[in-house]
């Protein structure tokens, strides 16, 4: 169900990303909004939402490219800094980008946007971000990023991340000591923590 990806808690986990190096998606295609039922009547975000929520998503990436761990607690919100210590972040942002290395190709899935929803934690509007990606170690990669902001005038913060991912070296592992096909079953297990994504990776048999 939408709702528990919007408000669920859960650990931030960073993945590193290298903007300079991504590919992106064509940016001449129509405009398409998604806002979940639950979300104010009559609600749409405007563009100038849309791009300062992408702004915030490339913040977020180029800090987590140039391991600027401080400058991504700072947009993490506040309910998320309660689920760990500063000092816990650092070290998950380390792990995660020695797994994954350098992005190299970027695919934003969908964006889901909602406002004042009765049962969140705090009014406001959030935005649920779809992603997949691949990097230099690790090809299998999903999850999503939800933005949060109380008023419109506040800015977007990060209030939860969902990185699935299974490296490139974890992938050889499994594969010699097992089967490639039980990385593939392990993989589908994964990714289907991510919404709409469709695993490129066709089974092994």
């Amino acid at each position: 169900m939408i709702q528990a990806r919007f408000f669920a808690a859960t650990l931030l986990l960073a993945a590193p990303v290298h903007l300079s190096g991504a590919q992106h998606a064509p940016t001449n295609v129509p405009r398409v909004i998604n806002v979940t039922t639950e979300s104010e009547a009559g609600w749409l975000p405007s563009e100038e939402l849309e791009a300062e929520a992408q702004k915030t998503l490339q913040d977020y990436f180029h800090a987590l490219d140039k391991g600027d761990d401080r400058s991504l607690w700072e947009l993490a919100s506040d309910g998320l800094k309660r689920l760990t210590t500063f000092a816990e972040f650092q070290t998950n942002n380390k792990k995660t980008r020695k797994d994954l290395g350098r992005l190299t190709r970027l695919n934003v899935l969908q964006v889901t946007w909602t406002k004042d929803p009765a049962d969140a934690p705090a009014p406001g509007i959030y935005v649920a971000i779809d992603i997949s990606g691949q990097f230099t170690k690790t090809k299998r990669q999903c999850g999503y990023v939800v933005l949060f902001k109380s008023r419109p005038d506040d800015p977007f913060r990060l209030s939860r991340i969902e990185n699935n991912y299974m490296s490139d070296a974890m992938v050889r592992k499994i594969a010699k000591q097992k089967s490639p096909a039980e990385v593939d079953r392990l993989w589908l297990v994964l990714s289907a923590h991510c919404p709409n994504y469709r695993s490129p990776f066709a089974p092994s048999r």
